[in-house]
């Protein structure tokens, strides 16, 4: 006995509808894949001339902003220059306000030099004996020269000996010894021996020498001082250096202006220039983006035409054909499996059909 003819009338409408869903879907599908091609296409575009427009944006600022920076360099070093040239006459005018004031201070030095020398030479003392290491070993006063005379025995005494261990590291103890003793020997016996000869055959020339090169050294102290007391002075009008002050001020006013140029220019750019620029990009590019954006347009209202028309279509057919056949099965698989099944004969009903599925 075969399966009512009603249930398979209605197993091939199902079947054609089910078909017809099934293109509709992949028609859907396709429709989709071509929206989205042309989104991601339009995205693609709008992100091309983006970055077309900051790059042309960024480009054109950097050359202004360059060639000003190098307008710049120049004035600057400019400038430096006009500085260092004025510090050098002022320097120089200085060094001469120095000279000017401390001549006296030099004459008396070289006065005091000269009867410091006749002093010597008239009490038949040799010239050694007027040197700073002499007063230093044999006469010293203050605190430096008798620190001086310190390091000096301090050299001798202790510094030659500990570099002869470093030099002759087996030396032993006994020729150390010699060795130690021929230092005190010969140093000892010659200052020994310079101090009788000298100091000690005429100790009021000495002291009167001694006179001589505290005043020399005083006139010195007093010169540097006159030195450091000029160098400090920060009032620039004694010295003529208006021309020098003029050129200076000239080749400032000239760096300022051009930073404030490279300002102006800057923010008309960015203010005018940028615009104009992107705007001219924008052009190029503007008819393929009015192009894809009406395409996309259209896509999308087709898309979302035939989606809709896609829901409203499976819904009826669940409505019409699942209370007869069960929702579960209403695929096209399955239902074209249900009728090969009654229409061959295996199956005598429906229900039987859906559970040999």
């Amino acid at each position: 006995m075969s399966a009512p003819e009603s249930i398979k009338t209605t197993l091939r409408d199902a079947i054609a509808e089910a078909e017809a869903l099934s293109k509709e879907a992949s028609e859907l599908s396709e429709l989709k894949d071509r929206s989205d091609r042309v989104a991601a296409s339009l995205s693609g575009t709008l992100k091309s001339r983006d970055k077309e427009i900051k790059n042309t944006v960024s480009a054109k600022r950097h050359e202004l902003s360059k060639e000003f920076d190098l307008k710049i360099s120049k004035s600057k070093k400019k400038l430096n220059s006009e500085r260092s040239a004025r510090a050098k006459e002022k320097e120089k005018q200085v060094k001469g306000r120095i000279s000017s004031d401390t001549s006296y201070l030099r004459q008396e030095n070289e006065r005091l030099k000269g009867d410091f020398s006749d002093l010597f030479k008239s009490n038949d003392i040799p010239g050694m004996c007027k040197s700073g290491i002499y007063y230093t070993l044999f006469m010293p006063k203050g605190f430096l020269e008798y620190l001086s005379a310190a390091l000096i025995f301090v050299c001798v005494f202790v510094l030659l000996p500990f570099l002869s261990v470093l030099i002759f590291p087996d030396i032993g103890l006994l020729h150390f010894a010699a060795l130690y003793l021929f230092l005190i020997l010969i140093f000892g016996g010659a200052y020994i021996i310079t101090a009788n000869s000298t100091r000690h055959k005429s100790p009021e020339v000495f002291k009167e020498g001694r006179a001589y090169r505290n005043q020399i050294k005083e006139n010195r102290r007093r010169m540097r001082n006159i030195a450091k007391s000029i160098r400090r002075d920060s009032d620039d009008s004694k010295y003529e250096l208006s021309e020098f002050d003029e050129r200076v001020l000239k080749a400032d006013e000239e760096l300022k202006a051009l930073n404030e140029e490279k300002k102006s220019s800057l923010d008309r750019f960015d203010g005018v220039t940028a615009k104009e620029l992107s705007e001219d990009i924008s052009k190029k590019f503007q008819p393929d983006i009015d192009k894809l954006t009406e395409s996309s347009k259209e896509l999308s209202e087709k898309l979302s035409a035939l989606k809709s028309s896609h829901d409203e279509r499976t819904s009826r057919f669940k409505e019409s054909f699942g209370p007869s056949l069960g929702e579960e099965n209403l695929k096209l698989s399955k239902l074209q499996r249900l009728s090969y099944l009654l229409e061959s004969g295996e199956c005598e009903s429906l229900e039987d059909a859906v559970k040999k599925l």
